[in-house]
């Protein structure tokens, strides 16, 4: 009997209705669903071409596109110049949401200086 009810814990604990009760992080998922098999999320080498031929580095993935885009792109639903994206997801709908929204947030900085910065303009001295 100690066995049965050991056995019944150990499937409860372990099935997936019971992990993804838990949060999980867009990276965390981005890897569960072993994206990086073909995107990279590195910096290019500094002085290196940058590689427009295969899947797109997904580093700052969000300056160039947004969340409801990707949400289409990886249900197959949209393409991409003329090709749909190679897997459709097989997350959960929540997954999927959690992924995309964690990829439009990863943009490239603004540094100070750049000239897509916000300008300030002090204010008048008054003299």
């Amino acid at each position: 009997m100690l066995k049965v009810i050991s056995a019944i814990v150990l499937i409860l604990f372990t099935s997936p209705a019971v992990r993804s009760a838990e949060p999980r992080t867009g990276e965390e998922i981005l890897k569960a669903s072993k994206c990086q098999m073909c995107h990279k999320m590195t910096a290019p080498e500094a002085g290196a071409e940058i590689d427009t031929t295969g899947p797109p580095n997904l580093r700052f993935v969000g300056d160039r596109r947004q969340q409801d885009w990707m949400v289409k792109f990886l249900k197959k639903e949209i393409d991409n110049n003329g090709m749909k994206h190679k897997v459709i997801f097989k997350g959960s709908s929540e997954d999927l949401a959690i992924l995309t929204g964690w990829l439009a947030s990863l943009k490239q900085p603004i540094a100070k200086g750049d000239s897509l910065a916000p300008v300030v303009t002090p204010a008048p001295s008054g003299k």
